[in-house]
């Protein structure tokens, strides 16, 4: 990972073509300050559909019964429960974790595999993703005025701008 940052800078410093842009997602939300309150869409209107019209919370849990909210074909009334326990950054795993705002809480999916639990992150997954935001901030501190606008972030803003 270090090596692919360092690759990355590089190639920006040199204006070439960055073919592996994920530890530009990082740069990217260090710039915009954005924050990240689920890690994506599950449980709050993101499904997953089988092709007997089975719903689910997302794609990854097609044909596990026990996550089965629904039916299309019927007038069943989804379960509810898995969309209000979806807390993403509020789970106690994650409170204290400095790295929150990046991943949202992690995969669901992921935390089921590692811990028999939703609500659980992957502590593998956690080390790696926190070691790409370490990464990204230090990529981030070194590009330059120049390199920020080649990248898109800076457009038409005075040069004495702190970012």
């Amino acid at each position: 990972m270090e090596e692919l940052t360092e690759e990355t800078i590089d190639k920006l410093k040199r204006r070439n073509k960055v073919i592996d842009k994920s530890i530009l997602i990082y740069i990217k939300k260090l710039y915009r300050r954005s924050k990240r309150s689920n890690y994506c869409g599950v449980g709050q209107g993101l499904v997953g559909i089988s092709k007997t019209g089975d719903v689910y919370p997302c794609h990854r849990f097609v044909g596990h019964e026990d996550m089965r909210m629904g039916n299309v074909n019927t007038a069943k009334i989804f379960n509810k429960e898995f969309s209000l326990n979806n807390k993403g950054i509020l789970s106690t795993t994650c409170k204290t974790c400095w790295a929150r705002y990046f991943c949202g809480g992690g995969c669901i999916y992921e935390s089921l595999q590692a811990n028999d639990s939703l609500y659980v992150p992957d502590e593998k997954w956690c080390l790696k993703l926190k070691k790409s935001v370490e990464l990204g901030i230090y990529a981030y501190d070194k590009l330059n005025i120049d390199d920020k606008k080649y990248l898109g972030f800076i457009k038409n803003e005075p040069k004495n701008r702190l970012p």
